[in-house]
């Protein structure tokens, strides 16, 4: 693995006390924004992350993530931070065997909705940003305004802006977000489900996560719909689910701007063409 050079290595078998080549590592995602690995040491299994910032204002840093992990792993939300190290930038969590391939969807999203009520029913702590909509849609038109595809998408991009400022005006309850929620980033182990990947992860809506899996995952309209009222079902006070809509349009148009900035293989004209047919599927009122 490229950024795993050879003094962290060093350093992990010194904590694990064995021989370096007794570590082994496997990477479980590995892109230009983002990587994380399986290593295995003495036949156990752990989750090790590479942090690296990159051109990114909404990731946490390491500080924060890793006092997250402390707060949430009691509540098993997230797998059990075991080792970190700031100046060489990793850590290690326990890991909770993956089973994300060996279940149906369905049981999958049930798992995940059970998950999501519990985390989004805990006390706030300090330490988390509250995530503005309208700073991530300034952020956005100030990277676009300069490039010369801008024109292509700034229709794309006023509806955005637009969206921004009118849900960060609506009234909610606030929780704590994970900020990239999807399947990708969930750990199944018997009937318990936890999250990892928290370098998003921030103060906001309910609304944020459930519309993250909505989008990642492309659930159908009906899916989506029962996906979220059992999350909002489940919390007090209760919120309503006309918002869902707008957090949907709002969720798809950030990740086709983030995937034209970073997806190497993307292709501006499909992309812009699928990304107006998916926000017809959910008219704002």
């Amino acid at each position: 693995m490229d950024a795993i050079h050879s003094k962290d290595l060093k350093k992990i078998a010194s904590f694990f006390c064995c021989d370096q080549d007794l570590v082994h590592l496997k990477p479980i995602k590995k892109e230009d924004h983002s990587e994380s690995s399986l290593i295995t040491v003495n036949k156990k299994k752990f989750f090790l992350k590479k942090f690296y910032k990159k051109e990114d204002p909404f990731k946490l840093d390491i500080k924060k993530e890793t006092n997250l992990h402390r707060v949430l792993s009691p509540f098993s939300l997230t797998s059990k931070l075991i080792f970190y190290d700031f100046d060489h930038k990793i850590f290690i969590c326990d890991w909770i065997e993956d089973q994300k391939y060996e279940v149906t969807e369905d049981c999958l999203t049930d798992h995940l909705v059970t998950s999501i009520i519990k985390k989004n029913n805990l006390a706030l702590f300090d330490g988390l940003p509250r995530r503005k909509l309208t700073e991530i849609t300034m952020y956005y038109y100030s990277l676009y305004s300069q490039l010369f595809i801008f024109s292509e998408i700034s229709h794309i991009i006023k509806i955005f802006s637009e969206l921004g400022i009118l849900l960060d005006s609506s009234a909610t309850k606030f929780v704590i977000s994970h900020g990239d929620l999807n399947f990708s980033n969930c750990l199944l182990n018997d009937d318990e489900l936890v999250f990892c990947d928290w370098e998003y992860a921030c103060i906001g809506s309910p609304f944020l996560d459930i519309a993250s899996v909505i989008v990642h995952e492309k659930l159908s309209q009906e899916d989506a719909y029962i996906f979220a009222t059992s999350i909002l079902s489940g919390l007090e006070p209760k919120i309503n689910i006309d918002d869902l809509n707008l957090w949907v349009q709002f969720t798809l148009i950030m990740n086709g701007l983030w995937s034209i900035l970073y997806d190497k293989e993307v292709v501006m004209e499909k992309l812009v063409q699928d990304l107006e047919g998916r926000l017809r599927l959910y008219p704002a009122k």
